[in-house]
């Protein structure tokens, strides 16, 4: 072995570092090497920091070009091709897009923030609505299958899309390529149908750890799009968790260093995007990314080394249970003016609904027994009726208390009038005596009628007096909220956590959008029990939000904090402020789904 190159240079390298270490605990002129700082002095890339305005404007005017070659003479707009690895944030740069441009959160693009196998499966066209007129952007962005090893979308079937043969809610196969004589094959593709732009869509965090057939598979996909003439672009996501300076300050973006050499930390929480060409982000994959990684790793170890060789590290107090400032803002004095949007709240009456009758935006709560489903419904209608009320009943402990499949509707004003909005209680989630998720399914369809009785050993048949035949648009769910209680969260039973993924997943396919309320707060976090307006400067709240988040698949942004009604006899202002901002994200989503369906 002593013979050996190998061990040879292994005991080389053992000497060299212990040299290096004796130098720094010695004094000598190695203890004070010099830090680089982590920003360059200026950027390297200018943005124009304040011409949001002028970019909002050009992207509000944008006209495309109409070509006279296009035989269906339809308005033409600029289809946008998402594609890349699953979990890497193609649906959330979506969302982002149409939350800037309607200046309010959204979630059409449903989002499994777990990773792991692709959340997407249909071909969806996802067009954004301009506020002022109800028309449309003249571009629309494409979500696809995700890329992944065995399973992902077949390359054939992006080229396919690039070339306008996928008809808009086909379901992708991993296993099978499109047909000529499928109904989702379009034989005769205009210009309209054809993609115009192909973004490749790529995870800082994860970019070193992309499999090598992903990879071969990425640079098909390109190489396909070359050959049609299709212009590429990339986006880089969560550059701020990468990078310190950047999640201080968004601005230090194209100054950091760190990011110029597209250095990552793999812990991804926030959707940031930064905007880079795909040759220079190719060439840092592998190798390149591995070789920094290890470099950083050890300079790191090394920096802890230098006060000794047998040194006693530092022990670090314990850290303060609260951030210094809010990492999510709450306008807690506009309570008044989001009272004032729910109670003028109107939804699109679509023009297909063929019972005519007055659309409602209907709200499904699902969730364990005990976690505060009854008590949400209860708070909103105490908000409203501007007094605590009492009208579901909730439980304390024990089995699940709503066995009925009931519609709750808020009264409004004079009598016999109601709030166009209704919640839906269902049968808590328990292992072996909650509610079946094929009954939650056909709730969500619009067949369960109001009064059925959940039986945990069967589901509804269609010969049952309480199955609807014929659901109108008004039957169906509109938007799934999964409620779970912040004190329990570490509790769950897996097999809860999985039929609640289960559910989700019935619902995307559906194209329900999908929320998560984290209950209890208060119980869960002395600091917040003291002062509610702690809520979004606990570290303990946001980690229940995280670990919510990883474990449902929901994004972070849509997983809202409460403190329902429970011992209160009089009204909470800033209790009553958390619940509204749930409900208003409630109704946006709500009454998009609902303006969707009328477009189909």
């Amino acid at each position: 072995m002593q013979n050996s190159m190998g061990a040879r240079a292994s005991v080389w390298f053992m000497l060299h570092w212990m040299v290096t270490c004796s130098a720094v605990s010695m004094g000598g002129k190695k203890s004070k090497p010099e830090v680089e700082p982590p920003l360059l002095d200026k950027e390297w890339q200018a943005v124009p920091w304040n011409a949001k305005a002028e970019y909002l404007q050009s992207v509000s005017c944008f006209e495309p070009f109409k070509p006279r070659n296009d035989e269906k003479n339809e308005d033409q707009r600029v289809r946008i091709l998402l594609h890349g690895p699953t979990g890497h944030g193609r649906s959330s740069f979506i969302n982002t897009v149409e939350t800037v441009l309607r200046s309010k959160t959204t979630d059409r693009a449903l989002v499994d923030s777990c990773g792991g196998r692709s959340f997407t499966k249909k071909y969806t066209t996802y067009k954004i609505t301009k506020e002022e007129d109800g028309t449309f952007y003249p571009f629309v962005f494409n979500d696809i299958m995700g890329l992944e090893k065995d399973e992902g979308v077949c390359e054939e079937d992006i080229k396919l899309a690039m070339m306008g043969h996928v008809k808009d809610g086909y379901t992708f196969s991993p296993h099978s390529t499109l047909s000529r004589d499928d109904p989702y094959y379009n034989t005769n593709p205009s210009l309209n149908d054809k993609v115009h732009v192909l973004v490749c869509v790529v995870c800082a965090d994860k970019v070193h750890l992309l499999d090598e057939d992903v990879m071969k598979k990425m640079r098909k996909v390109r190489l396909d799009a070359s050959d049609m003439g299709i212009p590429q672009m990339a986006i880089l996501t969560k550059i701020d968790e990468a990078c310190p300076e950047v999640d201080a300050d968004l601005r230090n973006v194209y100054k950091s260093k760190y990011v110029k050499k597209q250095n990552w930390d793999p812990k991804p929480l926030l959707v940031m995007i930064w905007l880079r060409g795909l040759r220079s982000m190719q060439n840092s994959m592998g190798a390149r990314a591995s070789v920094w990684f290890m470099l950083h790793w050890m300079v790191t170890c090394s920096a802890v080394s230098m006060g000794g060789f047998f040194s006693k590290p530092e022990v670090e107090p314990p850290s303060p249970p609260l951030l210094d400032k809010e990492w999510r803002p709450v306008p807690w004095n506009a309570k008044g003016e989001y009272l004032q949007f729910v109670r003028g709240f109107e939804p699109f009456q679509p023009h297909n609904d063929e019972r005519n009758e007055d659309q409602h935006i209907r709200i499904l709560l699902l969730g364990p027994v005990c976690h505060g489903k009854s008590s949400f419904i209860n708070s909103v209608n105490s908000i409203l009726q501007d007094r605590v009320t009492g009208r579901t009943l909730a439980v304390a402990s024990g089995t699940t208390f709503t066995t009925k499949y009931t519609t709750y509707k808020i009264t409004k004003g004079a009598r016999g009038t109601f709030y166009p909005f209704v919640f839906n209680d269902i049968m808590g989630l328990e292992k072996n005596e909650g509610v079946r998720e094929d009954d939650i399914k056909l709730a969500m369809m619009g067949h369960v009628k109001d009064g059925y009785t959940f039986n945990p050993h069967s589901t509804l048949p269609t010969d049952d007096p309480h199955y609807n035949t014929n659901p109108s648009l008004s039957d169906k769910v509109h938007v799934l909220v999964c409620v779970v209680s912040a004190d329990k969260i570490n509790l769950m039973d897996d097999d809860a956590v999985k039929r609640m993924r289960t559910v989700r997943l019935a619902a995307s396919d559906m194209g329900i959008p999908q929320m998560a309320i984290l209950t209890n707060i208060d119980v869960a976090c002395p600091e917040v029990k003291a002062n509610l307006r702690n809520v979004y400067k606990s570290k303990y709240v946001k980690e229940k939000m995280e670990l919510l988040s990883e474990s449902l698949g929901i994004p972070l942004n849509c997983i809202f904090p409460v403190k329902n009604y429970h011992s209160e006899i009089a009204p909470n202002d800033d209790l009553e402020m958390l619940i509204l901002m749930a409900l208003k994200q409630m109704l946006n989503q709500g009454e998009d789904f609902v303006n969707d369906c009328k477009c189909t």
